[in-house]
């Protein structure tokens, strides 16, 4: 899965600039580089990241662990899980429920599947 980099606000890559002349003083060619936007460090510390994040379930936790047969309850020296006794509630998914009904109660025979629908916060 590629993503792409996110740049970091606020910084530029420092640029090098070469000028060649020839012998009599006039300019023949100008090279002009730039430093990488990340080092070997940043990259590393970036991929791992990107790595963290795709292995998050639904819930925020690792799937490598919460698929784990270690977290089946009934093996012992294992580990399980507890769920929050109420839930939260989420009215970014409040308001893509809406938009859903309201989008397939207008085009009833429009498939269900593959619709990607997304909210964003709007400041009132």
């Amino acid at each position: 899965m590629g993503v792409a980099p996110r740049r970091l606000q606020g910084w530029e890559p420092r640029t090098f600039t070469e000028y060649e002349y020839d012998e009599a003083g006039v300019l023949v060619s100008t090279v002009t580089t730039a430093e990488p936007e990340f080092d070997a460090n940043q990259l590393a510390l970036l991929l791992a990241h990107e790595e963290v994040l795709s292995d998050r379930g639904p819930h925020g936790l690792p799937l490598s662990e919460t698929t784990d047969p270690r977290a089946d309850p009934a093996i012992r020296g294992g580990w399980r899980y507890e769920a929050n006794k109420s839930p939260r509630f989420d009215y970014a998914a409040q308001a893509i429920a809406h938009a859903q009904d309201a989008y397939y109660k207008a085009y009833p025979d429009e498939p269900r599947g593959g619709h990607g629908w997304y909210a964003r916060r709007v400041d009132a």
